[in-house]
């Protein structure tokens, strides 16, 4: 555990916590008396059924289009293709 004075943290703060991140336990004096620890915070946890109430609320608020991603691609595609002179084979969905 490294002691550094407040004085000390003031000046080289940067590499405190360099230090700190690296797993170091750093401790920030005042008058000899520990004050405050530096360390890594800890990373924010979710809560998975937010995430899936958030989810589940986009896709309710998403407007429809009446389409889907391959019928789309269909449409644009093939006839692109074609015009290129590009045999295109399409795989049965069945």
């Amino acid at each position: 555990m490294a002691n550094y004075s407040v004085a000390d943290a003031k000046n080289t703060l940067p590499k405190l916590i360099d230090r700190a991140l690296a797993g170091e336990e750093v401790v920030i004096a005042r008058r000899g008396k520990p004050v405050v620890e530096l360390r890594p915070s800890a990373p924010e946890r979710s809560d998975p059924k937010a995430i899936h109430k958030w989810l589940a609320e986009r896709r309710r608020g998403r407007l429809r289009v009446g389409i889907t991603s391959v019928e789309l691609l269909d449409r644009r595609l093939l006839p692109a293709a074609q015009q290129l002179g590009v045999a295109v084979e399409i795989p049965s969905t069945e």
